[in-house]
């Protein structure tokens, strides 16, 4: 005779007989995604995984909350690349080469229409909320790659989408290339008037 109870009734999605399997498939897919991720995304990702009975937005808050011990909480961002030691490292090599009027920076910068205003993460009790720079996941993302010098930006080139590296590339022929122009050119003339943008 089959037993009684919520651990004998398959309804019970993370408390019937396939409650451990059920909760260790959400574990997974929660600690794979970005912790910028909300309910909502999470439920939303684990229930492409699910048979009927489907369970509720509720019902999976409620299992991350009280059985795998997430919880929300402010949300961080750092640079997975980045390494204070070496970046140390290179302004001393750098600064005793060149000076600060022959030195142009490019940089890479990324933002996501759907989750750049957040401010709140889920991670497990005890351990921050991180999320990895331009790393969103969702939303529409928008990518730019910044020309500039001592004085300001040179020029600025805007994608829709990440740059891929054939991206970076043409960027760097479109903007970087054609603000430096010739040698020197960028450099700020001598009685300290901005440089003409080119």
């Amino acid at each position: 005779m089959p037993g009684t109870g919520k651990t004998h009734d398959e309804r019970w999605h993370f408390s019937g007989p396939q409650g451990s399997s059920n909760l260790a498939r959400l574990d997974r897919i929660a600690g794979a995604m970005d912790a910028s991720a909300t309910h909502e995304e999470i439920h939303e990702e684990y229930i492409q995984t699910c048979a009927d009975p489907i369970p509720a937005l509720s019902t999976v808050s409620e299992a991350l909350r009280e059985h795998l011990d997430y919880s929300t909480k402010r949300l961080s961002a750092y640079a997975p690349s980045r390494n204070d030691a070496r970046c140390r490292a290179w302004h001393s090599r750098v600064s005793r080469l060149y000076t600060r009027r022959q030195l142009v920076c490019i940089d890479e910068v990324g933002a996501n229409r759907k989750t750049a205003n957040r401010n709140r993460g889920t991670s497990r009790r005890g351990t921050p909320a991180t999320t990895h720079l331009n790393m969103f996941t969702g939303g529409r993302k928008v990518s730019a790659l910044g020309v500039f010098c001592e004085t300001g930006f040179l020029d600025i080139d805007v994608i829709g989408g990440g740059f891929t590296g054939e991206e970076f590339l043409k960027a760097l022929d479109r903007s970087v290339v054609r603000a430096l122009g010739p040698p020197n050119a960028h450099l700020p003339p001598r009685d300290g008037n901005r440089p003409t943008r080119l």
